[in-house]
């Protein structure tokens, strides 16, 4: 995969990681409206650990069933944590509190749905599948 494949898949793939997390852990929380109280919050490491799991099961469902391997990578924390900074900056992950001052040690809210990331992503192609077979 290539860097420029890599300017938008990376980000979408956190952007599902961070959002299918937000689902699991408030199911009631609909990030465009949120039910008072505190807004449900996450780091980079815990979107980063979701984003490998997904696509390590979905290379696990891809080998088992004989399909081709998924085309989607796996990128490193390194690379991956500058495309989290750029979610920060289209304003889809917003910081919460202060935190540590790294992007490890904060706090971050999802202003998006997870049910409206997977809109725009949508079932077709590599990055479809791997969220689904997650």
């Amino acid at each position: 995969m290539t860097g420029s494949s890599n300017s938008v898949s990376l980000p979408l793939s956190l952007l599902l990681a961070a959002t299918r997390l937000t689902a699991l852990h408030d199911p009631g929380l609909d990030a465009a409206h949120p039910q008072g109280g505190t807004p449900f919050a996450i780091t980079f490491p815990a979107a980063y650990g979701e984003y490998v799991r997904l696509l390590t099961a979905a290379r696990a469902s891809a080998s088992a069933s004989g399909a081709a391997a998924t085309g989607v990578r796996v990128w490193g924390r390194d690379v991956a944590r500058e495309a989290w900074e750029k979610l920060v900056d289209w304003g889809v992950v917003v910081p919460q509190g202060a935190g540590n001052g790294t992007t490890d040690g904060k706090l971050f809210r999802v202003e998006v749905s997870f049910g409206e990331v997977a809109e725009l992503v949508g079932s077709g192609g590599a990055l479809g599948r791997w969220w689904r077979d997650g």
